[in-house]
């Protein structure tokens, strides 16, 4: 990834003319952020641009600046200088909280406290003005009204300029090295023209991490809407927010004034009339709960529909035209006017050429004529009423793909562009992505695998089910059968659903006693869910959360927070919203096959995003549950499949597993998968064979000698297909989610099947796309450990392992909790609970003999302890 962003950056001629963007698909722990910085920040302060790391959240972008760059800097020998790019409405502005302040106080004859103690703050030196840092809590509508506003800044006017938070941040953003942002400022960036919030495009290489959500983000950033009703509103406040504007500035702004107040009423009268016959001469239909929705189909609003927005249009124009008239006369009155006055004049003008400027390309956008043509994408437009709010009437309009604005507005002006995620390819390629991004076929592209071993690390299971989710009654009635035999079988559960309705039913319908333990989505806050689930795990008590599509990204629960995830469907998402039906429309018009190019596709990024909850260290194992058939038994669920994050290439595995004595029936044709288990680590000073002739006097004193024949046989496999796999796991007894790769783990949970099994050695062969084989030998030996009446341990030979359990009185104790329930005291320490105890009398002594399938933490030597060993 450092070679490629490398390439693309270093490679661009001076006089370049054409869009450079870099796409990679970075997998979870591959280091992205290193994998783009270390080489783009040495190469942008070469060539005297500024690098700026774009990402889809706030939460991210505050990891990067506290955590990523700081790293970089001390471990990774860089020198450059950073900041963090917010929205200006992050900001507090002096001059709005001043008029905010006056107009309280002259309401209400006070002002608020949590309004006096935020100027108190700020005045103090003690908050510089960034919503962030406030260290008092502050309601959102109240930080509202005193946030820095783009169409109310003063700018260099404004009598508190020169401590203004928000111009100050933006001063330092033009003196980094790196600038770190998010795809909203950016985008809003590039709509001022660019250069307005953050460097100019043209001196700027962008990195978008986190670039999958980069298209849906502009599609909403492109989008227009306007009330009818809140215009008519704040129509009407025009003549409080102008009238004090006639004095001061002369008998030319008196005229404006009343032309404008004038203008406003009638602008206010004519979205009314436009509002009435909307309401009564559409069809609109309620699909969304308190909201009716009519549709254009095609995007394509009727001549009549838009002749209504005629005179509307012209009227705004003419208030536009008068606000501009207005600006100037403020702007040029210098220090003929009180500089407060001129400010907080500044401050009301902009407001309302803000509002004017949105008025007009609302109702423009929603009355342009529709495109035509076979290519010509078109634009959705449709008309809400939201009915809890007293049939509150609302147009819209929005673009149905993103890709020519990107192209006009990012791509032809940046500099260079780097877009990573650890999800943007589908089907196995990047042609989806780039069709939504607007890019050409030909566009630079690099896959880079995640290095976690997800063969090994995790499964994957699809049970079969009676069910699909056509049906979707039959589905959840099976979903709360199957539900409780798969939450609790590991530790942290993840749910994850695409339906609210069916989230609910199922949780509904689990027995009290799980029910207990779920943290259901909708219940409580995103955040009070994952860390009341993590307090659970570190608890030892069993957790699930039952979540939607936010749980299936942005989660971070690594290790046991996490290790069991069910998904209960194909996350299919329906074309219900109008930009989705408008785009379906256009290309099932052409010919094209919508569930082909969007459906699935989008399906497969939400799959891939939802099996990544796994697997998110090195170190984390765990199985991965689809309850939706459709995945095996289509050809598109196939496909999805094989694009997922746990995508495998079919292994022979060759196993040669021991028996002491008489092979056991079912094991004289089947095999045993094995794990390295540090053979031949020693972990305590054995003494030759004392412990071998110490147990077999023992064995023969008591008659218990006999282990049948006492040779050691051995057997040769091969499991080759899926089938053999889980026919194997079925006769060893184990789970059909167990992970075949773990020795240890077979040779635990198999004992009462496989007790007179002593070793294991597989060969795994693994071809690769790139014709290159994986050969991968692991071996894994049953041991016994022996504690005479000393508490002196000895390993002993595992041929006698068979014979142990003839000792007289002798017991095997599996678990810890068998071990409490018997009044068994424990010796040493061990962590991983993978042992099984013999506790026998030998002569007149307690003696304990530790059988472990893992010997990598025995815990510390239990001399002198001998005596808590009890029955």
């Amino acid at each position: 990834m450092i070679r490629f962003c490398s390439s693309i950056i270093t490679n661009i001629p001076e006089d370049n003319d054409k869009p450079i963007v870099g796409v990679v698909e970075a997998g979870t722990g591959t280091g992205k952020t290193l994998g783009y910085c270390l080489p783009l920040i040495p190469l942008a302060m070469e060539k005297g641009k500024t690098l700026v790391l774009s990402t889809a959240t706030v939460a991210l972008q505050e990891q990067v600046v506290v955590k990523d760059l700081p790293e970089i800097q001390s471990q990774g020998g860089l020198k450059f200088s950073y900041a963090m790019a917010k929205g200006r409405g992050r900001y507090f502005c002096r001059l709005r909280y001043d008029a905010h302040v006056d107009a309280e106080h002259n309401a209400y004859g006070y002002v608020r406290d949590d309004m006096t103690s935020l100027g108190n703050e700020f005045a103090s030196g003690d908050w510089n003005g960034e919503r962030d840092t406030y260290p008092l809590e502050l309601a959102d509508k109240s930080w509202n009204k005193v946030n820095a506003v783009a169409s109310q800044c003063p700018k260099i006017k404004c009598p508190h300029y020169k401590n203004c938070p928000f111009f100050a941040a933006r001063s330092r953003l033009e003196e980094v090295d790196v600038v770190i942002a998010n795809h909203d400022i950016v985008l809003s960036d590039l709509s001022l023209g660019g250069g307005v919030i953050l460097p100019p495009p043209k001196e700027t290489i962008y990195v978008f991490d986190e670039g999958h959500h980069l298209t849906s983000k502009a599609i909403e950033h492109f989008a227009a809407n306007a009330s009818l009703d809140n215009t008519a509103r704040w129509l009407g406040d025009v003549s409080d927010m102008v009238m004090d504007m006639q004095t001061p500035y002369g008998e030319k702004m008196n005229d404006h004034v009343y032309k404008l107040v004038a203008l406003a009423s009638d602008t206010a009268a004519e979205m009314m009339t436009v509002r009435g016959t909307l309401l009564s001469s559409l069809n609109f239909r309620n699909d969304h709960g308190n909201i009716d929705v009519y549709r254009f189909p095609e995007g394509d609003v009727p001549n009549d529909v838009r002749a209504l927005f005629k005179n509307g249009l012209y009227l705004a124009n003419q208030m536009q035209s008068l606000v501009e008239k207005m600006i100037i006369i403020i702007d040029e009155a210098g220090d003929k006017i009180v500089a407060e006055d001129n400010a907080r004049h500044k401050m009301a003008i902009g407001d309302l050429k803000n509002r004017v400027e949105n008025l007009l390309e609302a109702m423009s956008r929603f009355a342009a004529p529709a495109k035509k043509g076979e290519f010509a994408v078109p634009v959705a437009r449709w008309v809400n009423i939201k009915r809890d709010n007293k049939s509150e009437v609302i147009i819209h309009s929005s673009p149905v793909h993103a890709g020519e604005q990107l192209d006009r507005e990012l791509w032809n002006e940046a500099y260079g562009v780097i877009i990573t995620s650890a999800t943007l390819r589908t089907m196995g390629n990047f042609n989806a992505y780039l069709n939504e991004a607007g890019l050409k076929m030909d566009t630079p592209t690099l896959l880079a695998r995640s290095p976690f071993d997800y063969e090994n690390n995790g499964v994957l299971f699809v049970p079969r089910m009676r069910s699909t989710p056509k049906n979707a009654e039959a589905h959840t009635d099976e979903l709360i059968e199957l539900m409780p035999k798969l939450m609790l079988r590991r530790k942290g559960c993840l749910v994850l659903f695409s339906s609210r309705k069916q989230m609910t039913e199922v949780c509904e319908g689990m027995p009290e006693d799980i029910k207990e333990h779920i943290l259901m989505q909708t219940t409580m806050p995103k955040t009070e869910i994952v860390s009341r689930h993590k307090l659970r795990i570190d608890r030892g008590e069993p957790s699930i959360i039952f979540g939607m599509a936010s749980f299936s990204e942005g989660v971070d629960l690594p290790g046991d927070y996490c290790d069991n995830v069910i998904i209960a469907k194909l996350p299919f998402s329906v074309p219900s919203d109008p930009v989705s039906q408008t785009m379906t429309e256009w290309m099932e018009k052409a010919g094209r096959n919508t569930f082909e190019e969007i459906t699935v596709p989008q399906a497969c990024i939400k799959l891939i995003q939802a099996v990544g909850r796994l697997i998110r260290t090195e170190t984390d194992t765990g199985a991965v549950t689809i309850l939706d058939s459709r995945i095996k038994n289509t050809r598109y669920g196939q496909n999805i499949l094989d694009s997922c994050v746990m995508e495998k290439y079919e292994s022979v595995i060759t196993v040669v597993f021991q028996f002491v004595g008489k092979v056991p029936a079912p094991f004289s044709t089947s095999s045993l998968f094995a794990e390295n288990l540090l053979k031949g680590e020693k972990l305590w000073n054995d003494p030759g064979t004392a412990g071998n002739l110490m147990l077999q006097k023992i064995l023969a004193e008591q008659g218990a000698a006999d282990h049948d024949d006492g040779k050691i046989h051995t057997r040769t496999t091969e499991l080759k297909t899926h089938d053999e796999r889980m026919a194997f796991q079925k006769l060893v007894g184990l789970p059909p989610y167990s992970d075949l790769t773990n020795a240890v783990g077979i040779l635990i949970g198999g004992l009462e099947k496989a007790g007179r099994l002593i070793s294991v050695k597989t060969t795994s062969a693994t071809p690769l796309p790139n014709g290159e084989t994986i050969i991968s030998t692991r071996d894994a030996q049953r041991r016994l450990f022996f504690m005479n009446q000393h508490g002196i341990c000895f390993t002993v030979d595992s041929q006698l392992l068979i014979a142990v359990d003839k000792l007289e009185g002798a017991k095997f104790f599996a678990t810890e909790e068998e071990l409490d329930a018997a009044g068994v005291k424990l010796w040493g320490e061990n962590g991983t609970g993978r042992w099984r105890v013999l506790v026998a009398p030998i002569g007149e002594e307690i003696c304990g003999l530790f059988e472990f399938g893992e010997m990598t933490t025995l815990g510390k030597r239990p001399e002198g302890r001998i005596n808590e060993l009890s029955l």
